[in-house]
């Protein structure tokens, strides 16, 4: 079945399909998350819960300095939610749906942009509740505002879902390197895990457990082919769309080959 997508209010968009996922763009209902957590919490269809941290394309010129905004521009719009990881090809958007399509997987995401907002300290207590069952994903630039600092840093803590941070391969050197400090400053525990097991082979970081921690995801197919080692060895999910379990053991996009 294909999927559509129907904007509802300003905020949510359900793909609409087999699927049955949702991506919600700049609000987060806690307490609705949190119910939906205790509710299936013995189901493996149960979805992948993602939060994902980025910013605008204006907020990018304004606050980033040390890398030329030229060549910055086409990963960012005016809306956060058009941020593109991977080399100005698609929308995080696009990439949630193009992964739910090819996966099965039902998908819980949130799509973030706090900038400089102080965060209620309620929020962050809940979310530390909640943190084990959650995968962040985190653009590395929006990570110089300080709201989005705090809500990142309550993931820098091996006991989280994951945490992905996309920097593109097709950025330069130096850029990469600017990114990777970004993310160092808020991740500063993940980053012992990180450059420990980062080039290990799989079994030996699922042996070692920190398979769901990759903070240079450097495309687009390592980047889905981390979502589907997440989703299957550290959460135990099964496809909603059974024909497509088979898909893992081989495909490139979706093995859980590193």
């Amino acid at each position: 079945m294909p999927n559509t997508s129907e904007v509802i209010g300003n905020a949510n968009i359900v793909i609409q399909g087999c699927n049955l996922s949702q991506i919600s763009v700049n609000q987060i209902d806690l307490p609705q998350l949190e119910q939906s957590l205790r509710n299936v919490i013995n189901s493996s269809t149960k979805p992948l819960h993602l939060l994902i941290i980025t910013t605008s394309a204006k907020n990018i010129e304004d606050e980033v300095k040390d890398i030329d905004f030229a060549l910055l521009k086409g990963h960012y719009d005016a809306k956060h939610e058009n941020w593109k990881p991977y080399s100005q090809e698609d929308t995080i958007l696009k990439l949630l749906k193009d992964y739910q399509d090819k996966s099965g997987y039902r998908l819980n995401a949130f799509i973030l942009d706090f900038q400089d907002e102080e965060i209620d300290s309620i929020f962050i207590d809940s979310l530390k509740n909640m943190k084990k069952n959650i995968v962040l994903i985190a653009d590395s630039l929006a990570l110089r505002f300080s709201g989005n600092t705090a809500l990142a840093k309550i993931f820098n803590d091996k006991d989280i879902g994951g945490c992905l941070v996309p920097i593109c391969q097709t950025h330069t050197a130096k850029h990469r390197e600017i990114m990777l400090k970004n993310g160092k400053k808020v991740f500063s525990s993940l980053y012992n895990f990180h450059y420990k097991y980062a080039e290990v082979f799989l079994k030996q970081r699922q042996d070692n457990g920190y398979f769901y921690i990759d903070l240079e995801v450097a495309d687009k197919n390592t980047f889905f082919r981390r979502l589907t080692s997440i989703a299957r060895l550290q959460f135990d999910l099964t496809c909603v769309i059974p024909a497509l379990q088979d898909h893992f053991e081989g495909e490139i996009p979706l093995s859980l080959n590193t």
